[in-house]
């Protein structure tokens, strides 16, 4: 799946970017990035010639500009299920806010979105299975 720009860029895809940011050899990371982003394998993005690969880095430099930030919506549809954000913290449950301190050192934004997203017509953890809304998540 070839990703053109920040609006295709799913939770999932976002925490692959963390991790590749994170290399410490930069040939590698271009290369990451291009596979991440052509749908390809990295041994696949070695075997390019290199003007195909000059040029696929030319097609991701959409990620040099910020991405347009939106304020959050009150629901949300993922992955075919409408969900609620709790955005005011007042409203947390004491479950909501110890799952969130544990989560909030944990690179897994999809656990931390758990927290805040709850399928419309539930309480938080209660009636659904938070392991299914991680994976929405992603």
């Amino acid at each position: 799946m070839k990703i053109n720009g920040w609006n295709e860029v799913t939770l999932g895809i976002f925490q692959r970017m963390t991790e590749i940011s994170e290399m410490e050899d930069e040939a590698l990371r271009v290369v990451a990035l291009v596979a991440l982003f052509s749908g390809m394998r990295e041994e696949e993005v070695m075997d390019l010639p290199l003007d195909k690969f000059k040029t696929m880095v030319q097609e991701i430099s959409w990620m040099n500009t910020p991405p347009d930030i939106k304020q959050p919506r009150e629901n949300y549809t993922i992955n075919g299920k409408e969900y609620v954000l709790t955005m005011n913290f007042h409203k947390l449950t004491t479950g909501q806010y110890i799952d969130f301190q544990s989560y909030v050192n944990d690179p897994d934004y999809a656990k931390m979105l758990s927290v805040f997203l709850i399928p419309k017509g539930h309480k938080y953890n209660d009636g659904y299975d938070i392991f299914e809304v991680i994976q929405d998540m992603y």
